[in-house]
């Protein structure tokens, strides 16, 4: 039994600094590329005349979505995405990470093996997933990222315009009864 015991705490201890060290070899990976844009720059208009892009080769047409967690908004985002992926006759794949980093790093590393050639983020850890954001950006996949970068676009409310709109909104009763049976109501 104290044999059995010894192995479990080595196999325990050779996990996680194999886990541990993962970052740090991610990290010197993407690192070794250009950051890309760090500052921001006026780009030139756009030219309809210009010579087309061409696609990144060997991506797959999948649009992935690497969700932090369940909360109403992320199911919205996640509800657009798959609506967007349909209408665009892409496949549509979510990974949900539960608000765990290392499982949402796991995720992103499996779609980046799998070349899909967009995915959406709504990063658990920044500090994470950055450098294997940096290694899908690197491949030629979009990123988009919601809220910190990372990304090929960064997908954010305008929150200043939205805290706008609804304080020039109208104030109208709720209805119904609230507490002790007085009218509910915004004030």
């Amino acid at each position: 039994m104290a044999g059995i015991r010894t192995k479990m705490k080595s196999l325990v201890v050779v996990s996680l600094l194999l886990f541990m060290t993962l970052p740090l070899s991610v990290r010197l990976e993407a690192d070794e590329r250009p950051p890309g844009i760090t500052k921001p720059v006026v780009l030139a208009p756009f030219d309809k005349g210009a010579p087309a892009c061409s696609r990144p080769s060997g991506l797959s047409p999948v649009l992935a979505f690497s969700q932090d967690n369940e909360r109403k908004f992320m199911q919205g985002v996640a509800h657009g995405l798959a609506l967007a992926a349909r209408d665009r006759g892409l496949e549509y794949r979510v990974a949900q990470a539960n608000n765990d980093p290392a499982r949402m790093a796991e995720q992103v590393r499996r779609f980046l093996d799998e070349k899909v050639g967009a995915l959406v983020i709504a990063p658990v850890d920044p500090s994470l997933a950055a450098p294997l954001l940096k290694q899908v950006i690197w491949a030629g996949a979009y990123v988009g990222a919601v809220v910190p970068p990372p990304a090929t676009t960064v997908l954010n409310a305008p929150q200043y315009l939205v805290g706008k709109v609804l304080g020039e909104e109208k104030p109208r009763p709720i209805s119904g009864r609230g507490l002790r049976g007085r009218p509910r109501s915004f004030f």
